[in-house]
């Protein structure tokens, strides 16, 4: 017998006997909660969180990745200007 099929017996095992049963008390609450970003968009998820209310800076309508419009940074011209203030000091 492979691991899988001990672990899938012992599995069953429990479902099948009622042993499964969690904690009581030891959980948070899970709330619904409604997310204002700063763009404006609004939208409800759940969470943990003990408000009702959560705000954010950044969310996927506004964050630069996921709206494609991402700034790409200059590195070679900053590698070339750090190039070129420490030429002069030569091994």
């Amino acid at each position: 017998m492979n691991k899988f099929q001990i672990a899938y017996n012992l599995f069953s095992f429990i479902i099948r006997n009622g042993l499964h049963n969690m904690k009581t008390d030891i959980h948070p609450n899970y709330n619904d909660v409604e997310v204002t970003c700063s763009c404006g968009n609004v939208f409800e998820t759940r969470s943990t969180l003990d408000k009702r209310e959560l705000y954010l800076d950044v969310c996927s309508n506004c964050h630069p990745f996921y709206t494609g419009k991402q700034k790409i940074m200059d590195s070679a011209g900053r590698v070339e200007k750090f190039k070129s203030r420490y030429a002069s000091f030569k091994r």
